[in-house]
């Protein structure tokens, strides 16, 4: 919030933190975040408003992700299911749709671009819903990992290509033509917390890592990153590729240099006092440039 430019608000936000965000594919003005009180809304970017909301799940929200027809789907790690909403034709505080129980708690979801089947991940691996049932048609998992699922992410070029990230620091690739056996998989220094698929480019894609890093990979050599971003002081918990840019937003606040103390989030006493110090040596000089 205190990262510079600074645009503005988007309505009143969230009484609790924001864990997830998910922008409609269909329609670039509107997207979805869910908070830790599991209260999920969708935000009007051109008016800053929001236009819709809910209570969707008992506690955090760790997932959200649009379809291609315009609904809504939430996951909640406490309560261990997946709700599906229709925020365009139905009043706030509605119901949800239908909702898909699991054995586990989930952690993150990811929409097919053109079939109605999304993944959910969680501490057993990958299930693939159809989502006219509540049951998953299959479960995608690495034969040696004992590891919770943190993220997952369909490629929107190369559709049937499945992404995923796992908390010992591994990045997985699958395939849905081959589910029993997946493509590769590559270890990072630490944990990624999110993955997101370039629209342009259809074999890469971005990990944003706990390092306060992005790494880009190219499927097609999926053993090393072929280039790497220093994006923040903190860690970074999303990615979000736009047409033009890459987006990454960190845990806390993404700062930026400036000599203003107040607007780039918490300092040291020696850091602001090194500001304060510049600040007042410059006022010094320019001082004594006006008198001459």
């Amino acid at each position: 919030m205190f990262a510079k430019p600074f645009i503005g608000q988007l309505g009143r936000g969230h009484v609790d933190g924001v864990y997830t965000m998910a922008k409609d594919p269909e329609d670039m003005t509107r997207f979805a975040s869910g908070s830790g009180d599991g209260v999920v809304k969708v935000w009007d970017v051109t008016t800053r408003d929001e236009v819709w909301q809910t209570k969707a799940h008992e506690n955090i929200v760790k997932g959200t992700c649009w379809s291609h027809d315009g609904k809504l789907l939430t996951c909640g790690g406490v309560d261990r299911t997946v709700a599906l909403h229709d925020p365009y034709n139905t009043p706030s505080e509605s119901k949800p749709l239908t909702t898909y129980p699991g054995r586990n708690a989930f952690t993150s979801l990811s929409h097919h671009r053109h079939e109605p089947t999304f993944a959910a991940s969680h501490s057993a691996g990958i299930s693939i819903y159809d989502i006219t049932r509540t049951t998953p048609s299959s479960t995608l998992t690495w034969p040696t990992s004992v590891d919770t699922i943190t993220s997952t992410s369909f490629s929107q070029v190369e559709t049937s290509l499945l992404c995923s990230s796992a908390t010992d620091r591994a990045l997985l690739l699958h395939d849905l033509r081959t589910p029993s056996t997946p493509i590769a998989r590559t270890v990072l220094s630490l944990a990624t917390n999110a993955i997101a698929w370039s629209p342009m480019e259809a074999f890469n894609l971005a990990a944003a890592n706990e390092d306060h890093n992005i790494y880009l990979f190219d499927v097609r050599n999926f053993s090393r990153f072929f280039n790497a971003s220093p994006y923040s002081n903190a860690c970074l918990c999303l990615a979000l590729f736009t047409p033009l840019l890459s987006e990454a937003f960190a845990r806390h606040n993404l700062t930026f240099p400036s000599s203003d103390p107040e607007r780039s989030g918490v300092k040291s006493a020696r850091q602001r006092q090194a500001l304060e110090y510049g600040e007042a040596l410059k006022k010094r000089l320019k001082f004594r440039t006006s008198k001459r």
